[in-house]
């Protein structure tokens, strides 16, 4: 112990001496522990705890009951994250039949009763279910619920229906202004949704589809975090409106005086009824529930996922602080030539260094540490607004901070490790006299470093092959992301060991260049202790950099190409989704005029089940015909000419003049025989042509030209009232006159609602791929950039420190400041340089195989491989600039040189 106090006691004597390198050290291990640390926090902090999960879904009340009628029985797991239930659909059937009056219709609405449609079991049947003494309320919510004022000025909002004078709904919302509502003809507000509608208590607006009037009586705020703040509370008969189910949507809130535990929570499954129970979550029988549970297993590839991240975390931290290190035990040659001078032995060396590792590393992590958890806080906002996310708190496990902090430590000692070895090898006479250290690295190291390249690259594509065997189960070295991992690993140590021929290489191609770039040059070369080292950070972040920016880059290639448009591009739909019967042509006045609009089409489809078919001439049909699914279009629609050519986009005079003549138009040959008829019918699998006899129709059709956007027809009004079929119309095609904002284009929605056509839902078709994950892939990218932005500058800054007394010469033998600075320049462009090309070859490798890998169990129609350059090229050019600039600012001209002993 005596011996790692005087190494410590020393390392810190040189850090304390030399404070902007250490800091600059301390930086570089800093850095990466702080984007673990703030990645780590963010994850936990998404992740609700179990009482935080049961206070927002329970607040005041003991449980909360899903009773879904016709289901006699089901098991669940005890939060309720598991339920299996065995519904008898006749009850249900039997219920819509009956259509009790005390149920709204809109429960069992549509044709026929589905299984989203289904109703909740009456109150009073589920209060004798509970113990004596229970009090139970209807709690329902709408995710979106349309509300508009008087003027039309409409919005969505969240909608909590309940009646907060009951006990169960106890410590939901506190009042801030005005009283809580008395029946379903009030509301309250959140000040987040009275401050977009620019209302105040007292007002009157419109709620639901049909939108019916209500008064605001007060203002809340929820007392629990609860998802969104615009949000709207009144009695559940006030939410229940529009696409609500209350199959998954409508709960009863209930108070006991007994504890709902497992054992009761197991009673009430036996009796259908699925149960939310805070006394059962905390109870320690209910685990033994998870035997009764099939949990999924982690999947293998997920795990090796993680086993590959760690492996290529530790390899980046440890390329980040070897520049650190490989400086510090430089500037520490005369220090540490002196302990030998005076008897200390290579151990005794090798520890000094390594307890500069130590001690720098456990500062580094700490700072890391607390730097990282700062940047989550601060970026708890982004996280709430950009991804839904309702973090209140930041939720830190000890225990994840103590290992990546230990993690920080063990890689700053391993960074320092080389270093050590080689300032105990030093020879001590020319330490004192402050030779220039001889790097030497030879060809036999090289070769070395290319083999090892090589077969990690070899590697990489086998890996990436999906015919590469492996063993695969519990053991997960063997699983191929894994492998792939080892190569891309095996890739950069090989592209670190033969980076000093490339220097060396580089030096002799300079002979022709301009003397600052030349000797910039040779000093790179001469000084292999710290340009290699600079050179592998900024090699690991560029790579990962450019192997994410490639990624990203091809999945969208690979989707735009395989996309295919559901409209003419620019165009919006809107489709009504609650069935409502037979309706009219929609009018349309409802599309918003500041959208200025130069088409408008209404369309429909035939009423009655969507089974309906044409008959193919080639083979019958295989089922009833399914349209556009993507955006709820059927494969037979009712419209005019301005349909036609609206949801086409081409120009056919003659099928026009036909739907406006009230005939019908095809656009697929098949279905058109050679007499210009179509036969149209529902569909019956038992006949030979597939259309049942009672329900078949001949109708005169015309060939129109085809498109990739075109149903299979489009049958005019009247043509469709001459074969004796009700016409419900659907929806709006609008082509607007002017750019629409995203964040408006739902306000056709609410329009349909205001109008009582009921809940809508909008499309707009912009003409490509939907960019999956693209807040998510641009902070990756964002932050990718600033771990190559702070490694260049902190290598930079280290570069130009070491080279001081380099600079001290050039400044006796007469070299201007000028010179110097450009020198200083050039030096920190080439490492920048040659880290940005050697980490582009890795990450282009790397990214073929997590491309290949990726495509294994989900292959894209067509495969591509994509380098953005609008993304990369400032990275590749940008970077040596930077640091070209870097290397100039930070350049001190330097003094004459100190005298030697």
């Amino acid at each position: 112990m005596s011996a790692l106090r005087t190494a410590l006691r020393i390392a810190g004597r040189d850090a304390r001496l030399h404070r902007w390198r250490t800091l600059l050290t301390i930086a570089l291990i800093a850095l990466p522990v702080a984007g673990l640390v703030t990645a780590d926090v963010l994850y936990r902090s998404t992740k609700l705890t179990q009482a935080e999960t049961i206070d927002r879904r329970l607040a005041g009340a003991d449980a909360s009951i899903e009773a879904v009628l016709g289901v006699s029985t089901l098991r669940q797991s005890p939060d309720q994250t598991y339920v299996e239930t065995h519904q008898d659909q006749s009850v249900v059937e039997r219920y819509c039949a009956a259509v009790i009056s005390s149920v709204p219709p809109m429960y069992c609405a549509g044709e026929g009763v589905t299984a989203e449609a289904v109703p909740i079991r009456p109150l009073p049947e589920v209060r004798g279910l509970l113990p004596a003494g229970s009090t139970i309320t209807r709690h329902s919510t709408n995710p979106a619920l349309p509300v508009s004022r008087s003027d039309g000025s409409f919005t969505f909002a969240r909608a909590d229906g309940l009646d907060l004078s009951h006990p169960a709904a106890a410590g939901r919302y506190r009042t801030i202004e005005g009283r809580i509502p008395a029946d379903a003809a009030e509301v309250v507000l959140s000040p987040e949704l009275a401050g977009r509608l620019d209302i105040a208590v007292g007002s009157r607006i419109s709620v639901g589809s049909p939108a019916t009037p209500r008064t605001v009586v007060g203002l809340v705020e929820p007392i629990t975090p609860q998802s969104g703040t615009e949000v709207l509370v009144g009695f559940p008969e006030t939410v229940e409106t529009g696409t609500l189910r209350p199959s998954y949507l409508t709960s009863y809130l209930v108070t006991s005086p007994e504890p709902l535990d497992w054992a009761a929570v197991q009673l009430l499954n036996s009796e259908g009824l699925a149960v939310f129970s805070r006394a059962a979550i905390t109870d320690p029988t209910a685990h033994a529930a998870d035997a009764l549970v099939d949990s999924p297993n982690v999947p293998v590839l997920a795990a090796a996922a993680a086993v590959l991240v760690i492996m290529l975390g530790l390899l980046q931290v440890i390329f980040l602080a070897g520049p650190a290190f490989a400086v510090s035990a430089r500037r520490m040659r005369r220090q540490l030539g002196q302990l030998t001078a005076i008897g200390a032995d290579g151990r005794q060396i090798r520890a000094v260094v390594l307890a500069s590792g130590l001690g720098l590393g456990t500062i580094g992590a700490a700072t890391g540490a607390a730097l990282g958890i700062g940047v989550a806080w601060a970026t708890r906002p982004l996280f709430n607004s950009r991804f839904g996310y309702d973090i209140t708190g930041l939720h830190i496990r000890v225990a994840d901070i103590v290992v990546l902090m230990a993690v920080g430590v063990l890689t700053s000692v391993l960074a320092a490790l080389p270093p050590a070895v080689a300032a105990a090898r030093a020879d001590p006479i020319s330490t004192l006299r402050r030779e220039p250290s001889a790097d030497r690295h030879t060809a036999r190291w090289a070769v070395v470093g290319g083999v090892c390249c090589g077969f990690g690259v070899v590697v990489t594509l086998l890996a990436a092959d999906p015919e590469f065997d492996t063993l695969r189960g519990q053991n997960l070295l063997l699983d191929r992301s894994v492998w792939l991992g080892a190569g891309i690993v095996l890739g950069q140590v090989g592209l670190l060991m033969a980076t000093p021929l490339i220097l060396a290489g580089a030096s002799k191609l300079g002979s022709s260049l301009p003397v600052s770039m030349r000797l910039a040059l040779r000093d790179a070369d001469r000084h292999r202790g710290r340009t290699v080292p600079a050179v592998a950070a900024v090699m690991a972040v560029t790579s990962a950099a450019i192997a994410a920016s490639i990624v990203f880059a091809t999945m969208d290639a690979d989707q735009q190409a395989g996309y295919r448009p559901n409209l003419p591009t620019g165009q919006i739909l809107a489709r009504t989704v609650d069935e409502r019967g037979p309706l009219p042509a929609l009018d349309p006045e409802v599309v918003p005029a500041r959208w200025a609009a130069t088409g408008v089409a209404s369309f429909g489809r035939l009423s009655g089940d969507n089974d309906w078919v044409l008959q193919d001439l080639e083979e019958p049909p295989q089922g009833p015909m399914s349209g556009n699914e993507d955006i709820g279009l059927p494969a037979i629609m009712v419209g005019d000419a301005t349909l036609r050519q609206m949801i086409t986009g081409v120009d056919d005079p003659t099928a026009d003049a036909v739907l406006n003549g009230g005939g019908t138009v095809v656009f697929d040959h098949r279905y058109l025989s050679h007499r210009g008829n179509i036969v149209l019918g529902r569909y019956a699998p038992q006949q030979d042509d597939g259309i049942d006899p009672a329900d078949r129709h001949v109708a005169p059709a015309a060939p129109a030209r085809p498109s990739d956007t075109a149903p299979l027809a489009i049958l005019s009004p009247q043509a469709a009232r001459s074969l004796g079929v009700d016409v419900t119309f659907t929806g709006l095609l609008v082509q607007p006159g002017v750019l629409v904002p995203d964040d408006e284009v739902g306000d056709l929605a609410a329009a349909f609602a205001a109008a009582g056509l009921g809940s809508a839902e909008v499309f707009r078709e912009s003409g490509r791929h939907p960019v999956s994950g693209g807040d998510t892939r641009w902070i990756i990218l964002l932050t990718a950039a600033l771990l190559v932005t702070g490694a260049v500058v902190l290598v930079t800054a280290l570069g130009v420190v070491d080279a001081g007394a380099e600079l001290s010469v050039l400044a006796a033998v007469g070299a201007t400041g000028r010179t110097r600075r450009l020198i200083s320049g050039w030096s920190s462009a080439g490492v920048a340089v040659i880290g940005g090309v050697l980490g582009c070859l890795l990450g282009l490798v790397a990214a073929f195989g997590i491309l290949q890998l990726s495509r294994t169990h989900a292959a894209p129609e067509h495969a591509s491989f994509v380098f953005p350059w609008g993304m990369s090229a400032p990275l590749l050019v940008g970077l040596p600039v930077a640091a070209f600039l870097l290397g100039v600012v930070f350049s001190r001209p330097g003094n004459p040189p100190a005298p030697r002993i």
